[in-house]
C-alpha cells in the first residue's frame, strides 16, 4: 500500500496595500502679543428717566396763499350821531308891530304868526341848543302844532333860519327883534287845519351842528294874507321840538295807491284813478297862466266846463283842497286896475308833476 500523501492548499497571497502619502506638517502659529491691559472705567450716575412726551397729531399741510393785492385805504366814515329822541326848544316867543312893537310875549302859552302889514305882523321866535348832538344828521325835522287858524284858510307859513342867537325870549319885542334874512328860507308851508305840522330843516340843523350849536328859527308869513296862525309854545300843552330819523322817505301825492275797500281784492283796486275833474281843470287853467285872482280863476273855469257851470262854493272848496296838497301857491292879494285888492293863485312845481302825472293816468284809461 501505497503511503496516502496529504494536500494542503497554498494560500494566495493577498494584495499589498499602497502606501498613503504621508501629510505634509501645517506651520506653527506664531504666538501674538498678549494686550495691555485697560483701565478700568469709573462708574457714572445713572440718569433719572424723563416722561416720554404724548406724541401730537402731524398737522395737515395747507396750501400756501397767494398774495393778494393790497386795498387801498379809505375814507374814515364819518361818527355815528349821538342823538336824543328829541330836542325841545330852550327859548320861544313872538313879537307884534304896532301899538305893541314894545310888549314883551316870551312866557305866553302860544305863539304867533300873521302878516298884514308892520303894524299887525307877528313873528315867532324858536331856539334850541345842540350841545349834546355830536356827527352830521340825516335828517331833522322841525315839528310845532297849530292850534287856531283865524282869518281864513290856507294860512301861508314860511320858515327861516337865523345866524344871530342873541336874543332872549324875555326881553324880545319887534323893536329889537333880529331881522328875517330872506336868504335863509328853509321851507313854506299852507297851513289848512290845527294839528301837528313837520319841517325839513336838515341842512340848517347840520351848518349849526358844524357852527356854534345853537339853532335860532323864524315862523313868519310874507304874503300879507292877513291870517292868524297859533301855535303852541314851550310853555304851551304841546312845545317846538327838533325831531331826528336816519332816514327820510318822500312820496309823491300821486303815487299813492288807494286802499282797498271792503270785499274789494288788491287785483280790483290796482288801476290808478283820475283826480276830480274841477282839480284837473283848475291846475290845467293856472299851468297857462302866471297867477289869477280867484275871480278870474273861477270864470276861466267855468269857461272850460263844457256849459257845467261850477259854483262858487265847489270852486273853493277844490282850490283849498289843491292848497292843501301843496300844488297851488296863493301869492297873497295884488292891487288890481279897479283899485281893489285879491288874492292870487299861482302852480307849484308839485302841482305841475301832479298834473302831468294825471294826464298819463288819463291817456292811459282812453286807451
Amino acid at each position: 500500500m501505497l503511503p496516502t500523501s496529504t494536500f494542503t492548499p497554498t494560500p494566495v497571497p493577498t494584495d499589498t496595500p499602497v502606501p498613503t502619502d504621508t501629510p505634509v506638517p501645517t506651520d506653527t502659529p506664531v504666538p501674538t502679543d498678549t494686550p495691555v491691559p485697560t483701565d478700568t472705567p469709573v462708574p457714572t450716575d445713572t440718569p433719572v428717566p424723563t416722561d416720554t412726551p404724548v406724541p401730537t397729531d402731524t398737522p395737515v399741510p395747507t396750501d400756501t396763499p397767494e398774495p393778494t393785492d393790497i386795498p387801498e385805504p379809505t375814507d374814515i366814515p364819518e361818527p355815528t350821531p349821538i342823538l336824543p329822541d328829541s330836542l325841545i326848544a330852550v327859548a320861544d316867543t313872538y313879537v307884534r308891530g304896532g301899538r305893541y312893537s314894545n310888549d314883551n310875549y316870551g312866557s305866553d302859552p302860544v305863539l304867533k304868526v300873521k302878516d298884514g302889514s308892520d303894524k299887525f305882523d307877528r313873528n315867532t321866535y324858536i331856539k334850541f341848543d345842540l350841545s349834546n348832538i355830536n356827527g352830521k344828521l340825516a335828517y331833522v325835522g322841525l315839528r310845532v302844532v297849530v292850534q287856531k287858524v283865524t282869518n281864513g284858510v290856507p294860512a301861508p307859513l314860511f320858515v327861516f333860519g337865523l345866524e344871530d342867537d342873541a336874543w332872549d325870549e324875555t326881553t324880545m319885542t319887534w323893536n329889537n327883534r333880529p331881522p328875517v334874512d330872506s336868504q335863509k328860507l328853509l321851507t313854506q308851508v299852507q297851513v289848512s287845519q290845527t294839528g301837528m305840522i313837520e319841517f325839513d330843516v336838515t341842512d340848517y340843523i347840520n351848518a349849526q351842528l358844524a357852527g356854534d350849536k345853537i339853532a335860532s328859527i323864524v315862523l313868519s308869513d310874507e304874503t300879507t294874507a292877513r291870517r292868524i296862525v297859533e301855535l303852541s309854545s314851550r310853555e304851551g300843552s304841546t312845545p317846538p321840538q327838533l325831531v331826528f330819523m336816519p332816514t327820510q322817505t318822500q312820496v309823491s301825492h300821486m303815487s299813492i295807491a288807494p286802499l282797498p275797500q271792503e270785499g274789494e281784492t288788491m287785483a280790483q283796486n290796482h288801476k290808478p284813478k283820475p283826480m276830480n275833474t274841477v282839480w284837473f281843470s283848475i291846475l290845467d287853467i293856472l299851468n297857462d297862466s302866471e297867477a289869477l285872482s280867484g275871480t278870474d280863476l273861477l270864470a276861466k273855469l267855468n269857461n272850460s266846463m263844457d256849459a257845467r257851470r261850477v259854483r262858487t262854493f265847489t270852486f273853493y272848496r277844490a282850490l283849498q283842497a289843491l292848497q292843501t296838497q301843496q300844488w297851488v301857491y296863493e301869492s297873497g292879494d295884488r292891487l288890481l286896475s279897479d283899485g281893489q285888492h285879491r288874492r292870487h293863485y299861482y302852480l307849484s312845481l308839485e302841482g305841475r308833476e301832479a298834473l302831468a302825472n294825471d294826464r298819463i293816468v288819463r291817456d292811459q284809461l282812453d286807451r
